[in-house]
């Protein structure tokens, strides 16, 4: 492993989190969308619409509804995965950072 500089490792970490940051919002995004949207929109098809097409359609909503679930956890899983890599790698790092330095001295 090399050691850059302090900003460096810093700067990576920080980026690594901010992606991570991303992914979430994303997820959560995702996630609203899957329940309020669509949540919705099954609720007044299966208010205002009978019948076995209407049927059909919710449970192609629902399925899609439960892709987008499904894709949203994912990335919320990711973000926490990267956030962990980030954080050891940033450990790891700063660990031979500061060896690097007391050998300097």
């Amino acid at each position: 492993m090399s050691t850059g500089s302090y900003q460096s490792i810093v700067m990576n970490f920080q980026k690594a989190r901010a992606q991570a940051d991303q992914l979430e919002q994303l997820s959560k995004r995702m996630e609203t969308i899957a329940n309020d949207r669509f949540g919705g929109v099954m609720r007044s098809v299966n208010t205002n619409w009978k019948g076995d097409n209407a049927a059909a359609y919710i449970k192609k909503c629902e399925m899609l509804r439960q892709k987008l679930l499904q894709s949203s956890g994912n990335l919320s899983r990711a973000a926490r995965t990267i956030r962990t890599i980030a954080r050891n790698t940033y450990n790891a790092e700063m660990r031979a950072w500061r060896i690097a330095r007391q050998k300097n001295y």
